[in-house]
């Protein structure tokens, strides 16, 4: 792909600060840069302080490296500048701030409320960086509405507004096997009670309940593993899959249900902006309430119904939000 034919650059630098866990979405984001007609973007691999052992003073030392080294690629990098990831939440469009010039710092933005306690999360750490905000180039990008306004409620500007990442789906290569599938680590936003009156409910209208990710305890009537899954394994048990269960009680976005979307397997959960976005407004696998009637026939609909067309115009729509991201 040619670079920038005014300055001969590339016009944006990728910084990846998680690239092991990231590594699927930056994937698909260079993929959606490349269907927007971009100039090919520069990918820094720049791990930050998630990635270190825990511990006060290994942290501090880490947050010290990984800031001169955030200053040098501020200095260095050609284009404009996008971090997927904010090593240091609250505090890292402080960690960014500089005086404004004729490049944009974007910071992608997944979570303002994250469920546990994270490095550089806080009221304080927050008031900083908004008010670094008003005198520096660096601007918060987010992919759905819900993030947004819930950031301007915690008094950050309004953020730009780019759907998820996601590769160019496919229609489906693998003929269903009767799973019903929730994958992922366990967190406390699953919803446990939910999962155990669905499991024997599933099996008795012949599914296969099974549940694959760290850390998960055992609930009735569901097969709970949680053996390591290699990449090319996560894909094709998505794939296999009669549908993936989406069981949480709070989120903003599931990279869970993007997999599954670019291999066109149905998703259900409850009703929720980020599905509908995915699958569109009237998608047949979203549930409203707890009825355990309700569930199950939303996943024998879900099922029986290819995704595929709703998901090609969320991507199209995502090329046109990162096309204007990867080249202003």
């Amino acid at each position: 792909m040619s670079p920038d034919p005014r300055t001969g650059r590339p016009r944006l630098s990728i910084i990846n600060p998680l690239p092991n866990l990231l590594a699927h979405y930056a994937a698909s984001l260079h993929e959606v840069i490349a269907a927007g007609g971009a100039p090919e973007p520069v990918v820094i691999e720049h791990p930050g302080v998630e990635m270190d052992r825990p511990g006060i003073v290994a942290r501090f030392g880490r947050s010290v490296d990984v800031v001169r080294t955030n200053r040098r690629i501020r200095a260095t990098a050609p284009g404009n500048i996008l971090s997927l990831w904010p090593s240091f939440n609250d505090l890292e469009p402080f960690v960014w701030a500089g005086r404004p010039s004729e490049r944009a710092i974007r910071i992608v933005v997944h979570d303002p409320l994250p469920l546990r306690k994270q490095y550089g999360a806080g009221s304080l750490f927050r008031w900083m960086s908004q008010h670094s905000l008003q005198r520096s180039d660096v601007e918060l990008v987010v992919h759905t509405s819900a993030v947004a306004d819930d950031m301007v409620k915690l008094g950050w500007p309004r953020p730009i507004l780019a759907g998820h990442p996601i590769a160019k789906p496919g229609l489906r290569v693998a003929d269903p096997d009767g799973s019903v599938l929730v994958v992922g680590q366990w967190k406390p936003t699953r919803d446990h009670t939910l999962l155990e009156r669905l499991g024997r409910a599933l099996t008795a209208h012949g599914y296969r309940p099974q549940i694959l990710g760290r850390g998960w305890p055992s609930i009735n009537g569901w097969e709970v593993s949680d053996a390591f899954l290699s990449e090319s394994d996560f894909t094709r048990r998505i794939q296999e899959a009669s549908c993936v269960l989406i069981p949480y009680e709070r989120y903003y976005q599931s990279g869970v249900a993007v997999r599954a979307a670019e291999s066109s397997v149905p998703v259900v959960g409850r009703r929720h902006a980020f599905v509908a976005s995915l699958f569109g407004d009237d998608w047949v696998g979203q549930v409203d309430g707890d009825r355990l009637e309700s569930w199950i026939s939303a996943i024998d609909a879900a099922s029986q119904t290819s995704p595929f067309g709703a998901i090609a115009e969320y991507r199209d729509q995502v090329i046109d939000d990162w096309r204007v991201i990867s080249t202003c």
